[in-house]
């Protein structure tokens, strides 16, 4: 089904899609170094297949049928739960399974396409499945549309789009001069948005740095990098920090032990809890919880802010 995404050559016009069990079609508007396109087909049984991402892909599924499931060789597994729009690097390996009526709209670029729109940009390093800012979806089927009805003469504004579909995907803005990267190096909401969800999500558990800079699809150097410039400390600090944060909550809202509190927020054991607490709060857990209980709800809170 998304066999289009392994062609060495960027498409052009329209061609019949042949699919176990059914078909589809295909339509695609492209230039040197880059291609957007709409691609429709239709899979009676569940038909399995597997992809070797060639170029920088942005892929918007229109329509999951019903069922689209993906799985990456780390491991990861994603199940496409609507219309949501995926990131996927040069490499990427893909295997999945689908059925349904499916449709999608995508941009595929060259990497040398990619860094002539976008000198200071880094290129992901890993796929990004879903958590993208929904703008860039609604560009993409934009550009999508233009490639269905086959107008030749939209490949301009379609080349636009792509530009900006770079220029948000990765993090950067278009057409600005390497020596602005300081600027440029600065992690877009969406990531932060995305970063902020995955440490609450594992908050019980083992975050490694590896683990967030895969989540928002950069390398772990230009990620720590990026992070540092952005929030003011690195990804370890503020980890710690939202952990810290979970468990001021946890302390004045709930009578939990603090033995319980110190799972809950990932710290190995409660002295480490209590050691890193005080590192950062001035006081213990226990006598933070005493304070809290003895404190108006919203003093303490503008007190912690």
């Amino acid at each position: 089904m998304l066999s289009f995404l392994g062609r060495s050559a960027l498409q052009k016009g329209a061609r019949s899609l042949d699919m176990p069990g059914g078909r589809g079609s295909e339509h695609w508007l492209g230039w040197d170094g880059g291609a957007v396109g709409w691609v429709r087909g239709s899979a009676v049984s569940p038909a399995g297949f597997g992809v070797t991402v060639r170029h920088l892909s942005v892929l918007r599924v229109v329509s999951p049928g019903r069922g689209l499931a993906l799985s990456l060789p780390d491991g990861r597994d994603w199940q496409a739960p609507g219309a949501e729009t995926l990131l996927l690097p040069p490499g990427t390996e893909l295997r999945g399974r689908a059925q349904g009526e499916l449709a999608f709209a995508a941009a595929m670029v060259t990497p040398a396409f990619a860094r002539r729109a976008l000198p200071a940009a880094a290129l992901p390093a890993a796929p990004v499945l879903g958590g993208l800012d929904p703008r860039i979806g609604l560009l993409l089927e934009m550009a999508g549309t233009d490639a269905r009805r086959g107008d030749a003469a939209r490949i301009a504004t379609a080349r636009a789009i792509v530009r900006l579909l770079c220029a948000e995907v990765l993090g950067a803005a278009p057409d600005r001069a390497p020596a602005a990267e300081p600027a440029q190096g600065l992690l877009p909401n969406w990531r932060l948005q995305k970063l902020d969800a995955l440490i609450a999500d594992r908050m019980a558990g083992q975050i490694r740095l590896t683990d967030l800079a895969a989540a928002v699809g950069l390398s772990l150097h230009h990620f720590a990098r990026s992070f540092r410039r952005t929030r003011g400390q690195t990804p370890q600090a503020y980890v710690q920090s939202r952990r810290v944060a979970r468990a001021r909550d946890l302390l004045g809202g709930t009578d939990r032990p603090l033995s319980d509190i110190a799972t809950a927020c990932g710290f190995t054991s409660q002295s480490h809890f209590t050691t890193v607490f005080r590192r950062v709060e001035g006081t213990t857990p226990g006598r933070w919880r005493l304070r809290a209980a003895a404190t108006p709800a919203g003093a303490l809170r503008d007190a912690a802010e």
